[in-house]
């Protein structure tokens, strides 16, 4: 097994060499029957051709996107002195939401292969997948620009999720059937090594102003960490003697960690024609879990007390000056110690992984002419995130096919993509969406892009797809 995970890490740092961070639009590709890469998404997707591989450059995306704010959110002209920029820090609290986030997910193919007998497809399939999610509120910025005087009398400084990654090497083996003319049913099953893992458990802290007298602060923080790179040390983020730390790992001690992170997955996925024009199809990807046992360290309050009450000053009108500067003094070395931070050792843990889901329909409405409709979804850590509905039209001929569509999300409702797959022995393809709050083509109001590459090479055609192409 360790020579396995061997391998698998060694292709991983060469393609960082060999290819660049590129990222996604996997709705269309959800569609493109004849690239090999459909059936990730839907294990029920059969590839159009008898046998497929790939090596390295099978397929590579990177996704980045905002709960909605963009650059001009942040830093736009400013509205007297024309001729310069401004940090508006007003016009983005204004923007956004109670609770934000940003998020960076990357996937690489590895090494893939597949082949159909008769009515079944069988393949297998490599990749490194890499996922995030970083939340904050608004309160820090409501804080700056109204101090005490928000409108609510209270500031939320983190919104329960400060983070979650999830790094892992998966081997994936799948096989898709045509069960008669209408359905066709898909499972795959995920041998997976974890790579790194930041699970937030509790992230709260606030302050409240209600009490005219007083303000109150308190922090509340458990995080669990595990990867197979090195050991994190934290002893304090404030005190005097802070210290911390990270102990790097030596290769095969690396390997040793990624053989520790066990995982299991399953992929599920079905299609049904309701007529020879119409289908509708459901996937069910990445239903498994980690256990997590490498560098394993969990990040918490590193007192008990995490709450903090400060009231008002009483010194006299001449020492009014130092009255101050020794309570604010106080109320800081007591708010660093409630909300100081340590790391300790944690044992063995397990996560779930991001478990994506789908519900896709397809009308071929006129010779090699398509349209279709996706709905996602993605569950991560007990919450629903990163909804929505993709329409796009395709082309889809014998050589060529390509996509062109919107994406409606709850974030931004201008979400133009694009896809091109060229077949010729080789599928090569190449597609891009972004991501903007407002019909704009401006790169400064993006909330988002994703872009997607990759090669793979298929032979031969399968018998009842000769017979569409002819029709």
């Amino acid at each position: 097994m360790k020579k396995i995970i061997s391998v698998s890490l060694v292709l991983l740092f060469l393609s960082f060499n060999a290819v660049a961070v590129y990222g996604q639009t996997k709705d269309a590709l959800y569609f493109f029957k004849d690239s090999p890469h459909s059936a990730a998404l839907n294990p029920a997707s059969l590839p159009d051709n008898k046998f497929h591989f790939y090596l390295g450059f099978g397929l590579s995306d990177f996704r980045f996107n905002t709960s909605g704010f963009t650059y001009h959110d942040i830093i736009n002209r400013h509205p007297v002195y024309t001729d310069s920029l401004r940090f508006d820090i007003k016009g983005l609290a204004e923007k956004l939401k109670d609770n934000n986030y940003f998020n960076f997910s990357y996937n690489m193919d590895l090494l893939g292969f597949g082949f159909g007998i008769g009515k079944n497809y069988f393949s297998y399939r490599m990749y490194m997948n890499m996922s995030s999610r970083f939340s904050f509120t608004k309160g820090l910025f409501d804080f700056i620009i109204y101090g005490t005087e928000t409108p609510d009398k209270k500031i939320a400084l983190m919104d329960g999720k400060l983070m979650d990654v999830n790094g892992y090497i998966a081997h994936s083996i799948s096989y898709g059937r045509e069960i008669n003319d209408k359905l066709k049913i898909g499972v795959g099953i995920k041998y997976l090594n974890g790579l790194i893992n930041v699970k937030t458990e509790k992230a709260d802290m606030g302050f409240d102003f209600s009490n005219e007298n007083q303000i109150t602060a308190n922090g509340s923080v458990d995080i669990l960490t595990s990867n197979v790179f090195g050991s994190i040390n934290i002893n304090s983020l404030f005190d005097s003697n802070s210290n911390y730390s990270f102990t790097s790992e030596s290769f095969s001690d690396i390997v040793s960690n990624a053989v520790e992170n066990k995982g299991l997955a399953f992929d599920l996925g079905a299609a049904y024609k309701l007529n020879d024009k119409m289908e509708f199809s459901v996937s069910i990807i990445d239903l498994g879990f980690i256990n997590w046992k490498s560098n394993n360290t969990r990040i918490k309050n590193r007192n008990s007390s995490n709450t903090v009450t400060f009231g008002g000053i009483e010194t006299s009108i001449d020492s009014i000056s130092t009255g101050i500067e020794t309570n604010l003094n106080n109320f800081m070395d007591s708010l660093s110690t409630a909300l100081d931070l340590e790391s300790v050792k944690q044992g063995s843990y397990t996560a779930a992984l991001p478990t994506e889901f789908h519900f896709g329909y397809s009308w071929n409405f006129h010779s090699f002419n398509h349209l279709h409709a996706l709905l996602s979804t993605k569950l991560w850590n007990s919450r629903i995130v990163d909804t929505r509905l993709s329409v796009l039209y395709a082309l889809h001929t014998k050589y060529v096919s390509l996509s062109v569509g919107n994406t409606f999300s709850s974030n931004a409702w201008f979400n133009p993509s694009a896809m091109l797959n060229l077949k010729f022995g080789a599928n090569i393809y190449l597609g891009c969406s972004f991501n903007s709050s407002s019909a704009s083509f401006n790169v400064a109001d993006m909330s988002g892009f994703n872009l997607v590459t990759g090669i793979s090479f298929a032979f031969g055609t399968n018998k009842h797809k000769k017979t569409e192409n002819v029709e």
